[in-house]
């Protein structure tokens, strides 16, 4: 008679427990992460964040600190290069920046400053 009622009781105290640990280890994958690209590449101040890229056959499109922007555009004194899916280029007076999705620091690609 009481086996069922200590089965339900202890299944409803069990349950908050199961639900904290699971929602502890999602990660949102559209959340904001860490600076990707940085000042002068160290800076404490972020310059650039890439928050998303849109790209298809006929378009690329960028957001950058809040700023919709396609290749040739300039944000924050730097100019957009290439958009791929997971990055993109962009000129500085300092040379190349990639900033990437993945929220890792940026890559300070080789030759070419601002032209």
């Amino acid at each position: 008679m009481f086996r069922p009622i200590v089965g339900a009781i202890a299944l409803v105290l069990a349950l908050p427990v199961a639900t904290a640990t699971a929602q502890e280890r999602l990660q949102d994958p559209t959340e904001r992460t860490s600076v990707n690209a940085r000042e002068g590449g160290g800076g404490a101040n972020p310059q650039w964040m890439l928050e998303s890229t849109l790209v298809s056959a006929d378009r690329r499109f960028a957001v950058i600190n809040g700023e919709t922007v396609t290749v040739g555009d300039r944000v924050r004194g730097a100019r957009v290069m290439q958009i791929d899916v997971y990055a993109v280029r962009l000129r500085t007076a300092d040379g190349m920046v990639e900033l990437t999705l993945s929220g890792t620091d940026p890559k300070r690609v080789t030759g070419g400053g601002a032209r």
